[in-house]
């Protein structure tokens, strides 16, 4: 039997765990019964590999058929929410929606104009997602597995489907390694103008982008650098997504919204970095460096602001948490500063209201986000697609889990594709941010390089 990561629209995303752990829920599912992709005032809705299995006449009849995507999405996923799914607790995906929203939805929602030119393996969606009626889910610390599915589902799955292969795909690595599509300097001089925009008073802090780009054409190079990292780089919001006519794959630590069916959202963002220690003592001493670190915490601090103002947009009055502890995360190879912002949605807004009022996520940008922004399209080379947008599902039992599409590679038109970026307040040293970029790039450049690195046990627990 082919495992589902391997049939056409491959879906796994992992949702980690309170703690930051990766031994959290993964999802996975395939041959989803539409496609939705959707730019500006254009809806696609494309049967699935497979067909639409009956999905495509329910679906005509909840969509509206004018106006923006987006709004045409909302209305479609309000018609999907089925009431006998919802239960009160976490987050969960029994069915709906899944994929990505790129950051470039976000200046549609903000009117942030596009200035930067397409390059041609640029993701030209605002957001691309499958409706998946049936979806296996698989708990990393149990291995209990179930199959769920959208009232009307055939039964397709079975909780013995294998979730993946049993050896890594053999594809070799990549023959040329990424390169950036700034200099060193030209970067140098980016960062000196965001410090310039902070000594004007315009901004307090922004996120710069570095991108970098290589040849990739094997079918099967996507799935193999899931896996590959996986193995080498394991992050609570793992995913891997084969949509049409390209691939996500992400490794992403960061919770961007979660909204679980009793209506309580959440956002997780991280601000500052410090390594893990090869031993105990040195472990300790890098999380109480990163906890005393004053520039880390002042940053984190302006984006949970910037967050709370976000969720208080759709959120009960009083119900926004007023001052997050800050504090250090475990992860298998870095400690990340993070803070917790929750609150409870107001009546009659649903999921993707919060995601109108919250995108694009915070950490990635700066503050105030739309000058940010603004400064960002001046200041980048290449539209940000995915990355820095968001990945994860619609559910439709009322619930949203969404990843930020940090370390996040994309595969199109004959290319890979990612970025990295740094928070650039006025203290940034623009050789180090230089220095930061480049090791935050290094485990997605490893990947696409190597072909010998063995499954974890986590990905065999799959099996």
């Amino acid at each position: 039997m082919t495992p589902l990561v391997e049939r056409p629209g491959a879906l796994w995303l992992d949702t980690g765990t309170p703690e930051g752990t990766a031994a959290g829920t993964s999802y996975v599912a395939a041959e989803p019964a539409l496609w939705l992709r959707g730019r500006g005032d254009t809806l696609e809705i494309l049967p699935g590999p497979l067909g639409d299995r009956g999905w495509g006449a329910r679906v005509a009849a909840m969509d509206p058929g004018v106006g923006e995507a987006f709004d045409r999405l909302k209305a479609i996923a309000r018609g999907l929410t089925t009431p006998m799914l919802q239960a009160v607790g976490e987050a969960r995906f029994p069915g709906g929606l899944a994929g990505f929203f790129s950051y470039d939805l976000g200046r549609r929602f903000e009117e942030v104009p596009a200035t930067i030119a397409p390059h041609s393996a640029d993701v030209p969606w605002d957001f691309v997602l499958g409706l998946y009626d049936e979806v296996l889910s698989l708990d990393g610390r149990t291995g209990v597995r179930r199959v769920h599915r959208l009232p009307g589902s055939a039964r397709r799955l079975e909780r013995h489907t294998p979730l993946l292969p049993s050896r890594l795909p053999d594809v070799p690595g990549a023959a040329v390694l990424p390169q950036p599509e700034m200099t060193r300097a030209e970067h140098a001089e980016a960062v000196r103008s965001i410090r310039e925009h902070i000594s004007a008073g315009t901004i307090y802090q922004a996120n710069l982008t570095l991108r970098f780009r290589a040849p990739s054409t094997h079918p099967r190079a996507p799935l193999a650098t899931f896996l590959r990292l996986q193995a080498s780089n394991p992050a609570p919001f793992a995913a891997y997504l084969d949509l049409p006519g390209m691939a996500v794959v992400s490794t992403s630590p960061e919770c961007f919204l979660s909204l679980s069916a009793d209506r309580r959202a959440l956002s997780r963002p991280i601000k500052g970095t410090a390594p893990r220690g090869a031993d105990p003592v040195s472990d300790a001493s890098f999380r109480q460096g990163l906890l005393a670190s004053f520039k880390d915490r002042a940053e984190l601090t302006m984006i949970v602001d910037l967050v709370r103002n976000d969720l208080g947009r759709v959120c009960a009055l009083g119900t926004v948490s007023r001052a997050p502890e800050l504090r250090c995360e475990a992860h298998p190879t870095v400690w990340h500063l993070v803070a917790d912002v929750q609150g409870r949605l107001r009546d009659g807004v649903d999921g993707l209201d919060l995601l109108r009022a919250s995108f694009p996520p915070g950490s990635c940008i700066g503050a105030p986000k739309i000058r940010a922004m603004a400064i960002i399209e001046e200041l980048e080379r290449s539209r940000r697609g995915p990355y820095t947008g968001a990945i994860g599902w619609v559910s439709a039992d009322g619930g949203l889990g969404l990843s930020v599409a940090i370390r996040t590679l994309v595969f199109r038109e004959g290319e890979v594709s990612y970025g990295v970026g740094g928070g650039i307040v006025y203290d940034s040293d623009p050789d180090r941010e230089w220095e930061e970029a480049l090791l935050k790039g290094r485990a997605l450049a490893n990947a696409l390089a190597s072909s010998s690195l063995p499954l974890t046990s986590h990905a065999r627990a799959g099996n």
